[in-house]
């Protein structure tokens, strides 16, 4: 039989873990046209990205274990290429 004090002390260690676990963070996206930015902070890591459209640089800044954070990829300018413009002549039926 468990004692009282072991029961405590398995629902102190259980609790304690579910803590450990249930982790606060922040998390921000910026894209305003020019730039996109992505920055992630929890108590294990801060993360930072961040890509410029106009000279196509990009910046990453990682501190501590990141390995759990899902990063969302930068979306890529798409430019649109104007075609070529067919003009066909005005046919009149009467």
């Amino acid at each position: 039989m468990l004692s009282k004090g072991m029961v405590v002390c398995a629902l102190v260690l259980g609790a304690t873990a579910f803590a450990a676990n249930a982790r606060e963070f922040e998390s921000k996206v910026e894209d305003n046209g020019d730039h996109y930015k992505y920055e992630y902070k929890d108590p294990l890591c801060e993360y930072k990205y961040e890509y410029n459209y106009k000279d196509g640089k990009q910046k990453l800044k990682r501190h501590g274990d990141c390995a759990h954070v899902a990063v969302p990829a930068a979306p890529q300018p798409t430019y649109v290429v104007p075609g070529p413009v067919i003009i066909q002549p005005r046919i009149d039926i009467r």
